[in-house]
């Protein structure tokens, strides 16, 4: 009885160890060390940025945008990047950051907003493209209709341009950029403000 005893705990424990086998199959668990390039540079530039040290948070913040590392850590830190440019009046370099952090991940809202925003008064059908791109992956997102309505309006597409206008009344955008809005439409000929 000792003996069956002592082979049942014997063969429990052997299956209880873990391999060699195993231990290597947790060790693919982590994560790769290229990610983590990208993710502690991300943080540094959060801290960088929390300190008020804007060049150091740019320099931290695209480093983890080129980094390998994971799409959508890359494509944040393109976003804060090029926000942190466009406050030293670096518009070319915000520009450029956004783009790049499109190319990275296009199904990012905020990117294709704030870079179809930078893009009205240069390349408004550019910037239509990308509202429309972020219009489309949140359609209830109510900042996305008045940028619409002054990138139409800026091409003269007045029926365009107050179909946007009318949405973004009704889904509560911002009241300054409604007025923006209004504004542009009211610029565009033959064209009175939509009340």
């Amino acid at each position: 009885m000792k003996f069956v005893a002592l082979a049942l705990t014997v063969a429990l424990a052997a299956l209880a160890a873990p391999t060699t086998a195993d231990a290597c199959a947790m060790r693919k668990v982590h994560v790769p060390v290229q990610e983590m390039v990208a993710d502690s540079h991300f943080q540094k530039g959060l801290e960088a940025e929390a300190r008020g040290q804007t060049r150091a948070a740019i320099r931290h913040f695209e480093r983890a945008m080129n980094a390998d590392g994971a799409q959508a850590t890359r494509a944040d830190a393109a976003l804060r990047a090029a926000r942190l440019h466009d406050t030293l009046g670096r518009t070319e370099r915000a520009i450029a950051r956004l783009t790049r952090g499109v190319a990275l991940d296009g199904e990012h809202f905020e990117l294709r907003l704030e870079l179809g925003r930078k893009l009205i008064t240069r390349d408004a059908a550019g910037a239509v493209a990308q509202l429309e791109a972020a219009r489309d992956l949140d359609r209830m997102a109510a900042q996305v209709y008045p940028e619409l309505a002054i990138a139409h309006a800026k091409l003269g597409q007045r029926e365009e341009a107050q179909r946007y206008l009318i949405t973004a009344k009704g889904l509560g955008a911002a009241p300054e950029r409604v007025l923006a809005a209004e504004k542009a439409l009211a610029g565009v000929t033959g064209v009175a403000a939509v009340l």
